[in-house]
């Protein structure tokens, strides 16, 4: 029998978000580890991205936001940004106070209806005395352009249930149009605890029909876990053949390592082919998306759609079950990434940060002083490009405060890695290296805010994304190799821009 008693006490669990806010939030945003332009949260946690569209030139984020953690009550909360990069913080969009969500409002999406109303479909996560799952896929609106948010009770939960043969690890549903019809991916789990992505469709948005599973025409060569999360698809064409391909992207949890591949927690990727209904035939095996320590469930932006399908993403900063992170202190937990374009080239999916970047950030020459970088200067947020020659051996990025070396990139001819042994969080690992086609040049643009760091190589074939907690407000930044602590004379076009401290 379902339980359809709601949330016993919305009234405190409000006061409770409220008290959170109001005695933290000064304190989150003046710390200095706090990002001036990634998406943060204003107090709490923050975890996947959700519902993220674009429309009259508005950007519209979601994302799942814990106000009370260490308590698990998740809501959605809303920001919005007219150009990507500054968030302004609006309220909490949905709570989970119904008998169908009461346990959490995870992840999902957004369409705009034909009339021109926001829809938002998201999992309401319930569990019984005996922590027992529920999922349910529910539906909230808003014909006011997000002012106000209302719980469609006379449809919710739109599913039930999960299919027979899975449990209920069934959730994350992305809703998209095609040729008049409606269908949904959603991430799920088989009753032998794999991972799954079953396709549902509709008519009208409120009546959901099971499709099936996402099947594939020859099994993966990686295991590859035992939950997929976050599942989207986008239809691209390639720049370099032509050829249209669908990349379904998703995230399976439980992933084996593969070499220097899938060495995270949890991983993300992709794989490139074509749809046809529920059967997906493979170009490619699944590729990881970024070599970095934290990059999760990234999700397109629904009503964007540049040249040749180019679609923007935005992911989670993040981890699940990798919360030990020194911003706690100040009690406020992740972000998101930059939003990102993502292109299809060659078969695979080629990064670069948001075109914006370029108007808040604007690169321009600059020169080495004493083998440093002379622009750097205690600054807070700023971006670094260049070109390194690798073919006579590795030369190493080094990002330095007071108390030494921070962070470091080496480039080598077949590989990149990525060295955070010298800040301030280490519980998720100290390196993570990319296996690359050998080069005798790579490039690289590397952009830090705050406690975060992002870096794009070769021109975004390559991004490692992590976490770094700086030691103090001192920032300095040299290139350097094995036989000397001054390599510049090996980068050329090097490029600097930074934000007013």
């Amino acid at each position: 029998m379902v339980d359809r008693t709601p949330h016993a006490n919305p009234a405190q669990l409000y006061a409770n978000a409220e008290h959170e806010y109001r005695t933290w939030h000064e304190t989150v945003i003046n710390d200095p580890d706090y990002p001036v332009l990634h998406l943060a949260p204003p107090v709490g946690r923050l975890n996947d991205p959700n519902g993220l569209f674009y429309d009259k030139g508005i950007y519209h984020a979601f994302y799942q936001y814990a106000p009370t953690h260490p308590e698990h009550q998740v809501f959605w909360r809303h920001a919005t940004s007219t150009d990507l990069l500054h968030w302004q913080d609006d309220k909490s969009a949905i709570d989970p106070v119904d008998w169908y969500d009461k346990r959490g409002c995870y992840s999902g999406s957004a369409f705009i209806a034909p009339d021109g109303t926001y829809e938002f479909y998201y999992t309401g996560n319930v569990k019984d005395e005996n922590e027992v799952r529920s999922s349910y896929q529910c539906l909230v609106t808003s014909d006011d352009e997000c002012e106000t948010f209302v719980k469609q009770h006379d449809v919710n939960p739109l599913i039930m249930s999960q299919p027979e043969g899975y449990t209920a690890h069934f959730r994350d549903p992305k809703v998209w149009e095609e040729d008049g019809k409606y269908y949904a991916l959603l991430g799920a789990q088989h009753d032998d605890l794999t991972g799954a992505i079953l396709k549902y469709s509709s008519d009208d948005r409120r009546n959901w029909t099971f499709d099936g599973e996402i099947t594939f025409d020859k099994p993966f060569e990686q295991h590859m876990g035992y939950m997929w999360e976050c599942p989207a698809v986008a239809r691209m064409t390639d720049t370099a053949t032509g050829q249209v391909r669908d990349v379904l992207i998703f995230s399976p949890q439980g992933m084996d390592a593969t070499g220097n591949h899938f060495t995270n927690l949890y991983q993300c990727g992709y794989v490139v082919g074509e749809l046809n209904g529920t059967h997906f035939t493979l170009d490619s095996e699944f590729i990881e998306l970024d070599a970095g320590f934290e990059f999760y469930a990234p999700q397109p932006f629904y009503n964007i759609e540049g040249e040749n399908g180019e679609i923007t993403i935005g992911a989670w900063c993040g981890l699940s079950d990798q919360d030990m992170h020194p911003s706690w202190e100040n009690h406020w937990l992740h972000c998101l990434t930059l939003p990102r374009i993502f292109t299809l080239t060659n078969g695979r999916i080629v990064q670069r940060p948001a075109d914006q970047i370029n108007d808040e950030l604007t690169l321009n020459a600059t020169e080495f002083i004493d083998g440093e970088v002379a622009a750097i200067k205690d600054q807070r947020v700023f971006r670094v490009s260049g070109t390194v020659d690798v073919s006579n051996g590795p030369v190493s990025l080094e990002l330095h405060d007071q108390a030494g070396k921070t962070m470091y990139v080496t480039f080598a001819e077949k590989s990149v890695v990525m060295d955070r042994s010298g800040n301030r969080y280490l519980a998720a690992g100290k390196t993570r290296t990319a296996d690359l086609s050998a080069k005798a040049e790579r490039t690289f643009d590397l952009i830090v805010d705050s406690s975060v760091v992002e870096i794009f190589i070769d021109g975004g074939e390559t991004t490692f994304t992590a976490r770094c907690y700086f030691n103090d407000d001192s920032r300095t930044l040299k290139f350097t190799n094995e036989f000397s602590q001054d390599a510049s004379s090996q980068v050329s076009d090097l490029k600097f821009a930074a934000l007013q401290k």
